[in-house]
């Protein structure tokens, strides 16, 4: 069902005793989900799809119509009016305190108030033979944990910036699925000193040049290096502007198209301008599938 503001569908699962109704509000860019029992129609879950990709507020239901949980995607938090259902959560929560720990151990308490939060939909369970979201309920007890947590940095979230790698007994696990741990001097403030609009600025001042049509871009990115200690890169804030495309436009094969980007590197955390480098990014897609990369060494 269409209206001037919204675009309701609404589809049924008698066999999960599930009918799914998403409310897509057009102008705002925003949904909202209800999901009904079947065969009561009494409410299941609600919840918010937000416009950049997350999620907001989201409150579950037992069949009886009580509130069984509610889960704030926006600020990591987790409140539960009925633990029943989830016999091993007081344990994930033992895990996700040390998890918290190690990064308040490399950041300070300060940085992790105002910066860290906690990614729970990005989240993941293990137990040797199931694997599941941090808010499914396994029923044997999880072995492994990936944890994974956003920055909220100058108005912006960016999320999957800390990645863990935790054991059952709460230790971290050295691995490729390990980010966002950042070896820094006693003599570095452990906050971060770089706005994004000041590091545009700057980099005008060393040579970026915009036009009406392409504008510079900054962002927090972290740069991955191999490591055999918890240290394993380091944050950066990339300038980037637009310097070209290539183009390979196949109708009846696979088209490309390679966008071509001057990037000014910054140290967020000192201020410091690190280096200008060339990186592209490649656009690809055919009649059933596509794909893009974020950015790369150019060649």
């Amino acid at each position: 069902m269409k209206t001037d503001s919204s675009t309701i569908e609404t589809k049924y699962y008698q066999s999960l005793n599930s009918i799914r109704v998403f409310n897509n509000l057009n102008k705002q860019n925003k949904s909202y989900y209800t999901d009904y029992y079947y065969d009561s129609k009494k409410v299941r879950e609600t919840g918010a799809f937000l416009n950049n990709g997350s999620y907001g507020v989201w409150r579950e239901f037992f069949p009886n119509g009580k509130l069984k949980r509610e889960i704030n995607y926006a600020i990591g938090k987790i409140t539960f009016f009925n633990k029943t259902a989830y016999p091993f959560y007081d344990y994930q929560l033992n895990i996700k305190s040390k998890a918290d720990a190690l990064i308040k151990h490399v950041y300070g308490d300060e940085f992790f108030k105002k910066h860290i939060i906690w990614d729970i939909g990005g989240s993941f369970i293990y137990n040797g033979t199931l694997s599941g979201n941090w808010t499914d309920s396994l029923e044997l007890k999880p072995k492994e944990f990936l944890m994974r947590y956003a920055i909220k940095f100058d108005g912006k979230t960016y999320f999957e910036m800390i990645e863990l790698h935790i054991d059952k007994d709460g230790k971290f696990v050295k691995g490729e699925d390990v980010k966002g741990l950042e070896k820094l001097s006693t003599k570095t403030s452990k906050s971060f000193a770089l706005t994004l609009q000041k590091a545009i600025t700057t980099a005008k001042l060393m040579g970026l040049k915009e036009t009406s049509k392409n504008k510079a871009n900054a962002f927090l990115t972290w740069e991955n290096e191999s490591s055999n200690t918890i240290y394993s890169g380091h944050f950066r804030i990339y300038v980037t502007i637009k310097t070209g495309s290539i183009s390979s436009i196949r109708p009846r094969g696979r088209s490309t198209v390679v966008d071509k980007y001057d990037v000014y590197v910054f140290n967020p955390w000192s201020g410091t301008f690190i280096n200008k480098t060339k990186k592209e990014s490649i656009t690809g897609w055919e009649e059933d599938s596509g794909s893009s990369t974020g950015l790369l060494p150019a060649n």
